[in-house]
């Protein structure tokens, strides 16, 4: 997972800007200082995943996360009744049905994601670590591109309250 993450900044760095937290710490401050649009957690499982998203919710970022295959479903069964499901019952549906987006890296994992039913937006980024069929430019391109998307939608979310009132204002205005 490190390598990919890695992959993925150093790819991404010729479409955007782009920042890396490995800790909560380092989160909590770029929220602060860098003002990022979207955040992009990787993997699943893990109840730090849930407080960087409730950490970006408060700053009004935008999180999508690439499960990285953790949600496939042998995973899943993999310790169920100790660890999955208590934790799917404490945070992880709550919180993959949250994310703007979820990003498999192949159509299995699609699929997978699709019958599980927590979360509709499941775009597709093949891994180039695992298949010669993308390269990372190419991978950079297509996240850069789901970014796009993903800010390009709701866009009152991200709004000030004045800015919606005026907004509205505007319509009420136009459409008199």
């Amino acid at each position: 997972l490190g390598q990919y993450v890695r992959m993925a900044q150093e790819s991404l760095q010729a479409q955007a800007e782009v920042a890396m937290a490995t800790d909560l710490g380092q989160l909590r401050w770029q929220l602060g200082h860098f003002h990022p649009d979207v955040l992009h957690l990787f993997g699943a499982w893990q109840w730090k995943n849930a407080l960087a998203w409730l950490l970006a919710r408060r700053k009004k970022v935008r999180v999508v996360c690439t499960p990285y295959g953790q949600l496939e479903p042998w995973v899943v069964r993999t310790n169920y009744w100790r660890e999955k499901l208590p934790k799917t019952l404490l945070f992880q549906r709550w919180l993959t049905r949250r994310m703007v987006a979820l990003i498999a890296m192949g159509k299995m994992e699609k699929e997978s994601l699709e019958k599980m039913g927590w979360n509709r937006r499941i775009e597709v980024v093949y891994n180039p670590l695992v298949t010669s069929t993308i390269q990372p430019e190419e991978m950079a391109r297509q996240l850069a591109a789901i970014y796009r998307k993903v800010l390009d939608s709701h866009l009152t979310e991200r709004m000030l309250p004045s800015t919606c009132e005026a907004l509205t204002t505007l319509l009420h205005a136009g459409t008199a």
